[in-house]
């Protein structure tokens, strides 16, 4: 049997019908789950969210001195306005159930015409709000109180989906970036004094952010596929940190697990390209992952192809006994040109 192939999400196509004919075509029989490349202004992850409180009449943007979100990303982050209070901060809509049911309508044709396997599942991805938070929020004071705002309109957001989308096909997945980074930041480096935001004060950053995680994955319903990608960064083929070895991704997901009100179907770890050795995977052997969990690890790298991806594979199968395999991120900040011979990698390695 082939080795399963799990899609994290972005490709870089022009909309989600190109999507599914392109992941299907060459994806048919190893992935289970189809993202709908989340073209357009959702190509740069969390970035398209700013618009919503550039549109939000509580809030005004501003640069903070020092700030490494305006020196990375080139954004503004936001402060709520004079007078207002963040208990009567709501949002009606932040986009991302429109956009997935306008692709639900092209994953079903894709389904009808044969494009993609009957018994492909429509997956979406979203951000966790520890990450909206962190990205567009300026004001240490103002951002653990803003926190349950936004987590209630992904929450939100999930329900819609949930009106369109039978449960039987679908699969949400929570993209966790910042959670993983900082803890391994603080890990190695201590608390960052340069620059301080909510997270610097919070004492117990596992127990914190698995908490955070597992209120999310908790809000989708039972009988939808509930996954999980942790992310290390993927801004120009480059982790904004490096993870030392699995341990920080282990000890995050126990928690989350430890939390969990329903199950949990797929855990996305990242592997770096030059991460080949026993270190790096050995703390795999302390994950408490139930059987019903599929652990996926994102080893699959252009770069090395096949031998590369391989010689990881070879080395994960002593510490995991059993995983579907990935790329570290999504493929959408990528050439075009490239993907055909990435998915094609994808294959050879699952047969393999």
């Amino acid at each position: 049997m082939p080795r399963e192939v799990h899609l994290v999400g972005s490709a870089p196509v022009p909309d989600a019908r190109t999507a599914f004919e392109t992941l299907g075509a060459a994806l048919k029989h190893h992935a289970r789950r189809y993202p709908d490349g989340e073209p357009g202004e959702r190509q740069d992850w969390i970035l398209w969210q700013k618009r919503v409180l550039a549109q939000h009449p509580d809030f005004y943007p501003v640069t903070l001195p020092n700030d490494p979100r305006a020196a990375i990303w080139n954004i503004n982050t936001f402060r709520l306005r004079p007078g207002r209070r963040l208990a009567d901060v709501a949002f009606k809509d932040i986009g991302y159930a429109r956009a997935a049911i306008d692709s639900y309508h092209a994953f079903e044709d894709a389904l009808a015409s044969g494009t993609l396997p009957r018994h492909a599942k429509f997956q979406v991805s979203l951000p966790t709000a520890v990450a909206f938070i962190w990205f567009f929020v300026a004001e240490s004071a103002e951002q653990a109180s803003f926190l349950p705002a936004y987590e209630q309109a992904l929450m939100d957001e999930v329900r819609r989906i949930v009106k369109v989308v039978p449960k039987g096909r679908l699969a949400i997945q929570w993209d966790a970036a910042v959670e993983p980074i900082r803890i391994e930041k603080r890990r190695l480096r201590g608390p960052d004094r340069r620059f301080r935001d909510w997270i610097s004060d919070i004492p117990d950053l596992d127990g914190y952010f698995s908490s955070t995680i597992a209120r999310l994955c908790n809000a989708v319903p039972r009988g939808v596929d509930c996954l999980l990608h942790l992310c290390y960064g993927d801004f120009g083929h480059q982790h904004l940190l490096e993870p030392s070895d699995t341990q920080v991704m282990v000890d995050l997901s126990n928690g989350v697990l430890a939390r969990l009100e329903r199950p949990l179907e797929l855990l996305h770890m990242p592997v770096p390209r030059a991460r080949h050795d026993d270190a790096y995977f050995a703390p795999l052997a302390r994950l408490n992952l139930p059987p019903a969990t599929l652990l996926a690890l994102g080893l699959v790298h252009h770069t090395d192809g096949l031998e590369g991806t391989l010689r990881r594979i070879a080395t994960a199968k002593k510490h995991a006994p059993d995983f579907a395999i990935a790329t570290e991120c999504g493929l959408g900040r990528r050439p075009a040109t490239t993907l055909p011979d990435l998915l094609r990698l994808h294959a050879q390695a699952a047969d393999a």
